[in-house]
């Protein structure tokens, strides 16, 4: 039996089965043409018929003989799945990471990858994902403050597309927790925290995933650190799902950004303390070019020194006035009135009793950590419902 292509009318196409006593007598005519013809064609025939039906014997996979296995990351009408969406899918808890310990705290002021297994598990379902990859040091001020600074982790886009995923996506940053003692994990907790508020207020933000992670020590086998830590989605990927791409372009004028999601965003990094972002140059922030409008997006990122988190490391932002420490809030904004964050203040209030939830059903946090959380939004909030307060807030930063 042989499989050959039979159009139809629509874009896809079906395959059928040709009978071997009608391809026989196909094959007798058409070596009778060639006697016809010229002799000396009959050395090319064996040659013309295999390239002519080469295509067709490709691996079959399932139970029909005549499906021809495609590219495993386009046989599905939707894209193919990252690295990220993946772990988020599957909804792993665990995270196994064996390298070189000793090795990768040893290059915290370099940038040099080396070599790493990891193994994402769910020990409810016994799903697990393994992948030998890269790993690397990350971050600027975390290096220095960092008993255990973030990483990079780099998986192979071969291995990637073997599987069927997509492999634009495959560096993912993770958030560590950072200072090795009890309250190091609160701060992560608070950081991870940050971000999920953000995804509430809006879906132009970066993603996270929480994972309790066994760091293992490839040299000493007995050595295991047990912490949690949390993934970020690549911005790259990111920029795609909101329909953009990621620019970098220095001192953007202020009417060059999406006005609404612009003003939501600098109410949020005001909402959690964070004045160490910049978006004119770039600090802790991604931009993204709407392929809709043009508009720049201006997404945020890393939350340690923000007053929500109140990491013992963080400095307030001199470049905005006497501050005494991060938990006091100021605005990163050029000069602005009440009136112009009046979609914010609506946005953020419909958004309150979730966010809310979010700092109570964050049972890894102790409870006298959420009660401080709870109480430094409450702050916020008391001054956005607050027209003069908002505006004086305001005019303190006016850039």
């Amino acid at each position: 039996m042989i499989c050959s292509l039979k159009s139809k009318k629509s874009a896809s196409a079906t395959f059928v089965q040709i009978p071997t006593d009608k391809l026989k007598t196909s094959f007798k005519l058409l070596l009778a043409s060639f006697q016809s013809i010229q002799p000396k064609l009959l050395v090319l025939l064996p040659l013309l018929l295999v390239t002519a039906w080469m295509p067709l014997e490709a691996k079959p996979v399932g139970t029909d003989p005549c499906i021809v296995d495609k590219d495993p990351t386009t046989s599905h009408s939707s894209a193919p799945m990252s690295v990220f969406k993946l772990v988020q899918k599957a909804d792993y808890e665990e995270l196994y990471i064996q390298t070189d310990m000793e090795q990768l705290m040893a290059g915290k002021r370099t940038d040099s990858y080396q070599k790493a297994k990891i193994r994402f598990y769910d020990a409810k379902t016994n799903k697990e994902f393994t992948k030998n990859i890269k790993v690397r040091v990350r971050g600027k001020s975390r290096r220095r403050f960092c008993d255990f600074p973030p990483l990079m982790l780099k998986f192979k886009k071969r291995e990637l597309f073997g599987n069927g995923l997509d492999s634009a996506y495959n560096k993912l940053k993770l958030v560590t927790h950072c200072l090795d003692n009890k309250k190091g994990e609160g701060y992560l907790m608070k950081e991870y925290l940050a971000y999920k508020m953000y995804n509430e207020v809006t879906d132009k933000s970066l993603k996270v995933k929480l994972l309790k992670i066994h760091y293992l020590d490839s040299e000493n086998p007995s050595k295991e650190i047990v912490r949690y830590g949390f993934l970020i989605e690549n911005h790259h990927e990111m920029a795609k799902r909101i329909g953009g791409k990621v620019v970098e372009q220095f001192n953007t004028p202020f009417n060059d950004f999406q006005a609404g999601v612009h003003h939501n965003m600098l109410m949020f990094q005001f909402m959690i303390g964070n004045t160490d972002f910049w978006p004119e140059l770039m600090r802790n922030v991604k931009l993204v070019k709407l392929n809709s409008n043009g508009k720049i997006v201006v997404v945020p990122y890393d939350f340690d020194f923000s007053g929500l988190v109140d990491t013992p490391y963080a400095i307030p932002n001199r470049d905005l006035g006497e501050m005494e420490s991060v938990r006091e809030r100021r605005f990163v904004a050029s000069c602005a009135s009440s009136k112009d964050f009046e979609g914010a203040v609506e946005l953020f209030n419909k958004r309150r009793e979730v966010i809310i939830q979010q700092v109570e059903e964050l049972g890894l946090l102790s409870k006298k950590q959420r009660s401080e959380v709870l109480r430094y939004l409450g702050g916020f909030y008391k001054t956005i419902n607050d027209k003069a307060s908002l505006q004086e807030e305001l005019q303190k930063t006016c850039l």
